[in-house]
């Protein structure tokens, strides 16, 4: 689950140029990175990641619905990966030294290994690394770390750089935090014409944020002409799939716009979906809904809400 906040009808999940190399990536020969032991400490064992099994997830605040990488990748040979205390792949081929150092920033990030405290600047190392050998789940992590300033300063202009590049080898988190930055002028130039396309990358590739954000859009006039009808199907294609986000925003659509006559019994069934779905619109707001309701309205709400809960929310 993100940790987001809303900015101009889009979520930014946090924010970062390399403007002085930092001095440890710039080592002498044989000098550790940061995060490896130094003399007199025990030195970590080899760590194995089993192919075909969940690498460590990122902090919950840089990750999209699921991890970059759904699972470790088997090694040329089909074997798991082994990662020396040095951060050498131990089998394989020179060239799979890449998934190994993304699976090192991916330790070191999140912290939970017994031989890895969290070090993000450890983390950014091993990031960078396999960044520079084009591996996209590295791309999207450094994005993120200079989104974030999570181990180098923040810079927006660098983030989009690497979101960009993952983006371009099919990062849906990277194709949907480029949407953001264009929407927000970060780093680059603001441009909704920009965003709304990156959003609709990103969405395509079944990014729920991204799916929603294409709606916000076409309800603003964002980048398109305006039309409130394609942002309710938007909406709806997120909230098929039942993205909380997506019941709050077909809750305000039905409250009544401009162009959306309102429909007080939608109105409260997606309130309803979406306070149950811990996106709470405003405090005491279901209660008030309810008040205006009739018997008849409400149990249909009710019903409605406790049939798609029950059987899913696809066809609702």
């Amino acid at each position: 689950m993100r940790t987001a906040f809303l900015v101009s009808g889009c979520l930014i999940v946090a924010g970062s140029l390399l403007v002085n190399v930092p001095l440890w990536l710039d080592r002498p020969a044989g000098a550790p990175l940061p995060g490896t032991p130094m003399t007199g400490q025990e030195p970590p064992s080899d760590i194995v990641l089993q192919a075909g099994v969940a690498p460590p997830r990122l902090p919950a605040f840089i990750e999209a619905d699921g991890p970059v990488i759904t699972e470790i990748p088997k090694s040329p040979g089909g074997s798991d990966i082994t990662i020396g205390p040095d951060g050498q792949y131990l089998e394989g081929t020179p060239e799979y030294l890449s998934v190994a150092h993304y699976a090192l920033g991916l330790l070191y990030s999140d912290g939970k290994h017994p031989n890895f405290a969290q070090d993000y600047e450890a983390a950014y190392a091993w990031f960078l690394r396999a960044a520079q050998a084009e591996h996209a789940g590295a791309q999207f992590a450094l994005g993120t770390a200079y989104l974030a300033a999570r181990g180098v300063e923040q810079d927006y202009a660098e983030a989009h750089r690497w979101y960009r590049a993952a983006a371009d080898r099919g990062v849906a988190s990277a194709q949907l935090n480029l949407g953001v930055l264009y929407a927000e002028g970060l780093g680059v130039r603001r441009d909704d014409g920009q965003a709304l396309s990156w959003f609709r990358a990103a969405a395509e590739r079944g990014d729920l944020e991204a799916t929603v954000n294409v709606g916000v859009h076409y309800m603003l006039g964002r980048g398109v002409e305006r039309d409130p009808s394609e942002a309710i199907r938007w909406y709806r294609r997120a909230a098929a799939k039942g993205y909380p986000r997506a019941f709050a925003l077909l809750a305000i659509a039905y409250g009544g716009t401009a162009d959306v006559e309102r429909d007080p019994v939608l109105e409260y069934f997606w309130t309803l979906a979406a306070d149950r779905g811990d996106w709470e619109l405003a405090p005491g707001r279901l209660s008030d809904l309810a008040a205006a309701l009739t018997a008849d309205q409400l149990r249909e709400a009710e019903q409605r809400y406790r049939a798609c809960a029950d059987a899913g929310w696809s066809a609702c």
